[in-house]
């Protein structure tokens, strides 16, 4: 991928030395990128060639950037991010002449875009909810005080308005995913896309942790235990996962509630393609390499 081979990302380099292409050698290894391909076709099954190749073309530089940045203090990673979401935006404007990595994040912006003018606005609304997402990497420096607020944190930094997004441009849809109607429904997709997200990686990100490779721990796990009076790890992994099931018991019931509201078939696609993307993310979690698979699976005990 261009990522682990553009020289241009040689210059930006994290705590342990690290460069963003090394990073990407390490996160590109064999197998990964048929992984995220997967990812993308559990969650978006709906999706025609040409929008789920881009779908998973987002989806693999958001991974890839998601752990580099994690891992870096953000003053470091100024001029790159700056770039990236000018590019993003549209804007790649420069007298520079640019990378073989910024001319492929250029040409799909630009797919984006032509698909957009062929049916739906999503395109535009992935783009800008994948900026939206990079705003919002680093914990606060106060840590949090609770449950809720490392929810609110976590809907953001999940990248659960860009899922929502894709969902939008993978039918080409144009419901709007700001009406009133749906504000419930998509929070508590995102809260859950934040716990099966959290639940799988645990043990992933607590193993950076104890290396020092990175200084955050972003987990509801983590959370739940600091805030909480329960005794370890496994405890609180079974609280999140009893916060899980609640969660999709208050979907189903919201989704019960809207059928009162005389939706559109186009608004009832819409939901029905957001609510994919939740089957399909739990999908990917559970048996992904990149989180642990089988040896993240929670323990039953008798």
């Amino acid at each position: 991928m261009l990522l682990a081979s553009d020289d241009s990302d040689s210059d930006i380099v994290g705590d342990q030395g690290i460069t963003f292409a090394k990073l990407a050698q390490k996160q590109l290894r064999p197998g990964v990128q048929h992984n995220i391909a997967l990812a993308t076709q559990y969650m978006y099954p709906s999706a025609d060639p040409r929008r789920i190749k881009l779908i998973s073309a987002l989806m693999l530089l958001y991974f890839v950037f998601d752990d580099k940045v994690e891992e870096t203090p953000s003053q470091t990673l100024a001029s790159f991010r700056d770039d990236f979401m000018r590019r993003l935006e549209g804007h790649n404007n420069s007298n520079a002449t640019p990378s073989s990595l910024q001319s492929h994040i250029n040409s799909i912006v630009e797919s984006i875009e032509v698909e957009d003018a062929t049916g739906g606005n999503g395109g535009r609304e992935m783009l800008e909810a994948l900026h939206n997402a990079f705003q919002c990497v680093h914990p606060p420096e106060e840590g949090f005080q609770s449950v809720n607020d490392y929810l609110r944190f976590r809907r953001y930094n999940v990248g659960a308005e860009f899922v929502i997004a894709a969902a939008k441009f993978a039918i080409k849809s144009d419901v709007s995913v700001s009406d009133e109607r749906f504000n419930y429904y998509l929070g508590l997709v995102g809260d859950h896309l934040g716990l099966v997200n959290d639940l799988a990686s645990y043990d992933k990100e607590l193993r950076a942790l104890l290396r020092g490779d990175t200084q955050d721990m972003i987990n509801i796990v983590d959370v739940i235990n600091k805030v909480t009076c329960l005794d370890g790890t496994a405890e609180a992994k079974s609280v999140v996962w009893a916060l899980q099931l609640q969660i999709e018991k208050q979907m189903t019931e919201e989704l019960d509630r809207l059928r009162l509201h005389n939706l559109t078939d186009e608004e009832w696609w819409f939901l029905e393609a957001v609510t994919s993307t939740v089957t399909g993310n739990v999908m990917y979690c559970m048996t992904t390499g990149r989180y642990g698979g089988e040896a993240a699976r929670i323990r039953t005990t008798s």
